[in-house]
């Protein structure tokens, strides 16, 4: 149960930090570079302080049956980041948390095919109910905010396919001790990606070079983006409950917690066809959950 409170906060935290970049105006992609960085030393540094195996040159991690999938989840890591730190300051902390965190409802479907899981009343209603809970709770009255509303659709789907393949990577090729070496190509791909877009972007002029405090930006976006993949892996391989378990159980406390905070940290307004999706999110959540029973 720790590793499903410790991703349910680091995960919270990540959204609330998007929020506050965007709210100090900071350009979030060298942050974001930066911050996979960090994310490479937390996984070689945890190795180090730890019992686990060596983590082994580039040659073994490229003999290792994962690699491939790793190397597609970092390059789709730094699109989905950029992405939800753009939603959560066009769309809010809610409409985000509810876009990123109802995705469950992609490895859930798969995992009927995959892994066997059962089909019932309860999770097919509730993934068909993901979308429109999506569509309500970002909704915006304003003609300018509108045309924003595609982003938490972009997020949802994104985040499902980052939901789909790490729960195929846990499932079928992970071990306890392959977490770190498995997170250290992924971050390690993310962060290249990244330092080469904000490196051509400064060369051809459309960004300007990154102050110091982007560093510090950074350390306290790395340190929880590591967290909630690390938990998350951890809770999904020994916390006693299956995976269309553990997503519901998580998904529904950062979209709450999200939320909460948005209001008494931020101000955020949720208008009342924010709220309806906002509710319409829980009771998805909560279908799923009830038909992992």
């Amino acid at each position: 149960m720790t590793d499903i409170l410790l991703s349910i906060f680091c995960s919270t935290s990540i959204i609330l930090l998007f929020k506050q970049l965007g709210k100090l105006q900071v350009d979030s992609l060298p942050v974001i570079a930066l911050n996979y960085l960090v994310c490479v030393a937390m996984a070689l540094l945890l190795n180090s302080t730890s019992s686990m195996q060596s983590l082994g040159s580039l040659g073994d991690l490229m003999s290792q049956s994962w690699w491939p999938m790793s190397v597609v989840i970092g390059l789709l890591f730094v699109g989905s980041f950029e992405l939800m730190a753009i939603c959560t300051r066009k769309n809010g902390i809610a409409a985000t948390a509810v876009a990123n965190k109802l995705s469950m409802a992609a490895p859930i479907a798969v995992a009927f095919y995959l892994y066997g899981d059962a089909v019932n009343f309860w999770k097919v209603s509730g993934i068909l109910l993901a979308l429109p809970a999506v569509v309500l709770a970002s909704f915006k009255s304003d003609n300018t905010s509108r045309r924003a509303m595609w982003l938490p659709l972009v997020v949802w789907m994104v985040a499902g396919m980052l939901d789909i393949m790490m729960n195929y990577a846990q499932h079928y090729y992970l071990g306890m001790n392959d977490f770190n070496s498995f997170l250290l190509v992924i971050f390690g791909v993310a962060a290249i990606l990244a330092i080469l877009w904000v490196t051509v972007s400064v060369l051809r002029g459309t960004r300007k070079v990154p102050p110091m405090s982007t560093v510090v930006w950074a350390l306290l976006l790395g340190i929880p983006n590591y967290g909630s993949v690390y938990f998350l892996l951890r809770a999904l391989e020994s916390s006693g409950f299956d995976s269309s378990s553990v997503f519901p159980l998580i998904n529904i406390s950062i979209v709450g917690l999200s939320a909460l905070l948005g209001w008494l940290i931020f101000s955020e307004r949720l208008k009342p066809v924010n709220l309806a999706g906002l509710f319409l999110s829980f009771v998805v959540i909560l279908f799923i959950a009830l038909g992992s029973q």
